[in-house]
């Protein structure tokens, strides 16, 4: 049967790019099945598209350093930009998950408070990072945080017992799922009562977070052990063979935390239990306390630990990496009986992980899901069942505008999006990175997405979520208008930096570390990390002279010199050209970058 898109007796689109991208090949790529022809005097995202003289798109913003003004935006509209719940007085991303801008209260649909607490989480940390001013991790973040601690969280005595909820009714004060029913039902928002495993894992792995970022403090502990809490529930309920499968995966992705009947048994989203057993720390616990498992079986935690994580890794690597059913990501998306409305978000996280994590096969294995997520999401026609997409195509639904590739979220809603466009320009710019940072088309393709995906942020600095839905999503607003902008920085930077800033990706990075003190000066940047060893990276406006961990020198590499073979105490290297520094510390927490 012919795929949409595709023209007869043609090598399929996605098969032919991709091989020729990721091979380094480069020339010769073949162009999207239909080549796409912008409207006339089209806008995109508000925005007149910017071009460059290859004719592909460049950021809107014309400044300097692109990409860190429009960070700056997104940030001061976060701060200032949102009106309080007129009810409740508070934030109105507490209580809601999107918001039209100029209405007086969020939209009603259900709200997501587990993972907006680990985006929050995210872009706080990141911020400190980036100015050395912790008042967004303080202010905004741990209270946040504490809030869904004490009002979205199942008893401990639950069979999923201490776990964050995913979902609550629009405006509700207490988050206990959302009411299917007010949502057309099928499992939208959940359920009361109802929980989703992957989102508890990403509010454990903020609560890591933000228990590095204040380290020493009560509220640190505090953090440390909610996520520790939800490791052990995660590591206690997780199934392993037979009883995960083609159709089930290692936790259920809709379940009742009370008596553990399931609503939706697949999800293929591990990565967030993954993120959240490496970044734990060991320390903050007994490890040879007993966790009994859903058998009856007991293990030390340290064995059920590892044990849950090394079922996950295995089960993503012979289930979804094989049979592609990439699918049940969003809080709101209805139950998936055929497993066959794919995503983009848990492909690229899964490829963007194994690479950072250099797993066996890591490239290869990442590549496959690359070509998986442009053959489904975006060059593309694919949609719900008897969908067709508008002709001729408008701005916002072709798989390639202006040069760049342009990702949609998901089948049943394959509107082109901001966040998922920028969420494949960073596993573009990661997998550029680990092919050895040489191959100039993958780092044009991450480069154009990027571009692309920055006109969803306004003059205002409102992030928006694409051109097919002008609402703001707060977490795409912190993903999106945040987050991706420093990825941005970090793996296609363009312009010149304006200011010196240290740098942190997520939600997938090398671990949780991050800093718990930032002193920026004239030409030096000094730093703590919350653990090591750990790998950072910064921009920076001067050329370093040195590079000390614990007040040692760190011998210098040549730039793109990132082997694995370790220097003793760490190493360190800069990008003139990008003014990127990248240093790894292997024992000593304090560092500092010094110029002449």
């Amino acid at each position: 049967m012919r795929k949409k898109g595709v023209a007869s007796g043609t090598s399929p689109i996605w098969l032919s790019l991709t091989i020729a991208t990721l091979s380094g090949a480069g020339a010769g790529m073949a162009p999207p099945p239909t080549p796409w022809v912008p409207p006339a005097n089209a806008t995109l995202m508000n925005h007149k598209p910017v071009l460059d003289s290859s004719g592909k798109i460049i950021p809107w913003t014309t400044g300097a350093d692109p990409f860190g003004e429009l960070y700056d935006l997104a940030w001061a509209y976060w701060n200032t930009g949102f009106p309080r719940d007129p009810n409740s007085g508070l934030p109105m991303w507490y209580l809601y998950s999107s918001y039209h801008p100029g209405q007086p209260r969020g939209n009603l649909w259900p709200s997501t408070p587990a993972s907006t607490s680990l985006f929050m989480a995210e872009a706080a940390v990141a911020q400190f990072a980036y100015t050395g001013n912790s008042s967004a991790v303080t202010e905004l973040a741990v209270p946040f945080s504490l809030y869904v601690l004490a009002n979205g969280t199942t008893p401990a005595s639950w069979l999923w017992g201490s776990m964050p909820y995913a979902s609550a009714d629009p405006g509700a004060l207490v988050f206990r799922g959302a009411n299917s029913s007010r949502f057309g039902g099928h499992g939208r928002g959940d359920g009361l009562g109802v929980i989703e495993p992957d989102k508890a894992a990403d509010a454990g792995h903020g609560f890591v977070l933000l228990a590095n970022a204040t380290q020493g403090t009560a509220v640190s502990r505090q953090f440390q052990l909610a996520a520790v809490a939800v490791a052990d529930t995660l590591a206690a309920r997780v199934r392993a063979p037979p009883l995960c499968n083609g159709s089930r995966s290692p936790w259920p992705f809709r379940v009742h935390a009370d008596t553990g009947e399931v609503e939706e048994e697949y999800t293929s989203n591990v990565v967030s239990a993954l993120l959240l057993f490496d970044a734990i720390g060991s320390e903050w616990v007994d490890m040879t306390t007993s966790i009994t498992l859903s058998d009856g079986t007991t293990l030390t935690r340290a064995a059920a630990w590892s044990r849950a994580r090394q079922i996950a890794l295995d089960w993503q690597r012979d289930g979804p990496e094989v049979t592609g059913r990439w699918t049940a990501c969003c809080e709101d998306v209805p139950i998936d009986t055929t497993l066959t409305n794919y995503n983009a978000v848990q492909p690229l996280f899964a490829a963007q992980y194994l690479l950072t994590r250099g797993v066996p096969d890591a490239v290869e294995r990442a590549q496959k899901i690359v070509a998986f997520v442009e053959k489904e999401l975006v060059f593309t026609s694919n949609g719900p069942k008897g969908w067709q997409p508008p002709q001729p195509l408008p701005v916002g639904w072709a798989g390639l505008e202006w040069g760049a590739r342009c990702v949609a979220e998901q089948i049943q809603y394959p509107l082109k999006m901001g966040i998922h466009t920028g969420r494949y320009a960073a596993t573009i710019g990661i997998l550029y990175e680990a092919l050895g940072g040489t191959n100039a088309t993958l780092r044009d393709i991450a480069h154009r997405s990027f571009s692309w995906a920055s006109y969803c942020t306004q003059t205002s600095g409102v992030n928006l979520v694409g051109p097919g839905e002008l609402d703001v999503w707060f977490r795409i607003h912190l993903g999106g208008g945040l987050l991706q902008m420093l990825q941005a920085m970090m793996l296609a930077p363009t312009g010149t930096p304006q200011a010196d800033h240290l740098l942190l990706s997520f939600p997938v990075s090398l671990g949780a570390t991050v800093p718990t003190s930032v002193k920026y000066g004239l030409g030096r940047v000094a730093w703590e990390s919350s653990s090591v060893p750990s790998t950072d990276r910064l921009r920076v406006t001067f050329n370093p002279q040195t590079v000390t961990a614990g007040g040692k020198p760190l011998p210098k590499r040549d730039c793109g010199d990132q082997r694995d073979k370790e220097d003793g105490d760490g190493w360190w290297s800069y990008n003139e050209a990008t003014g990127i520094v990248i240093v790894q510390h292997q024992s000593a927490r304090d560092v500092v970058v010094q110029a002449p």
